[in-house]
């Protein structure tokens, strides 16, 4: 319901865009940049209850609501994630207290920053739960925090959260130089995204600044608030590929020296 009443809130202003543009009027593209940021933060929200789900061992039937409780959950991670579940819902509640439709009639934020300050709990909870492992496998070990859609601008280098295993051998093996070969381009790619990132970074930063408000001005700014979200994206990804090339360069270096 929430993500569909947002789609209808982005449908409603798409069209007073283009009503004021046939009647000569500017449009507000701030305001749609809004509408899909909480659109995504209704989809990541669906994402959080299907993960619950799993926990919680239940599934839900969306149209009617029905909840059919199994008995198969992880007992542990069903008291862990418990609290986390109350988080969950008084995060996502403060989210969308921009809906200006019942039963919410809050202030509607008039910049994708304001709304990214509501959420700000709301995100916390979506990296805590979607990005720790609940799935059997638990030699899988994700990052500790999500830092390329944190604040890239601020992120000084690609440091892998795993820390190598000192390694020093006169002749090294094939598999090792393979596996430390791999870690040295994941480095290479997770730092030519974090770059890419501070610089679009520092573009919209400027464009900010602007006081301009023709329509050509708004498009930028919009378009450049997406690409730092298509880039953020792409650091998570990157970041990960890091990651899981250490463990493998550690699993390596851990058996030459055994």
């Amino acid at each position: 319901m929430q993500l569909k009443n947002d789609e209808l809130a982005l449908k409603n202003d798409e069209l007073r865009n283009d009503m004021a543009h046939h009647e000569g009027r500017r449009k507000d593209l701030t305001r749609i940049a809004v509408d899909t940021y909480m659109i995504e933060q209704d989809r990541a929200a669906i994402e959080v209850m299907n993960r619950f789900a799993q926990i919680w061992s239940y599934t839900i039937d969306h149209d009617t609501m029905k909840v059919t409780v199994g008995d198969t959950g992880d007992k542990a991670l069903q008291s862990k994630f418990a609290e986390m579940e109350r988080r969950f819902d008084a995060a996502n509640a403060e989210c969308h207290k921009h809906a200006d439709s019942s039963p919410y009639n809050y202030i509607v934020p008039k910049t994708v920053n304001q709304a990214e300050v509501r959420c700000a709990s709301f995100r916390e909870v979506y990296t805590a739960v979607m990005e720790r492992n609940t799935a059997t496998d638990k030699s899988s070990v994700p990052p500790s925090q999500h830092i390329f859609a944190s604040a890239p601008a601020e992120v000084g280098g690609c440091a892998s959260e795993i820390d190598e295993i000192p390694y020093s051998a006169s002749v090294e093996s094939t598999e090792h130089k393979g596996a430390r070969q791999n870690k040295n381009q994941a480095q290479k790619r997770c730092d030519e995204i974090l770059s890419e990132m501070k610089n679009e970074s520092a573009t919209c930063k400027n464009l900010a600044a602007t006081t301009d408000e023709s329509d050509a001005d708004q498009t930028e700014r919009f378009a450049c608030v997406q690409e730092q979200k298509r880039l953020s994206a792409v650091g998570d990804t990157r970041y990960a590929e890091l990651n899981a090339a250490v463990r493998r360069l550690n699993t390596a270096t851990q058996s030459e020296q055994e």
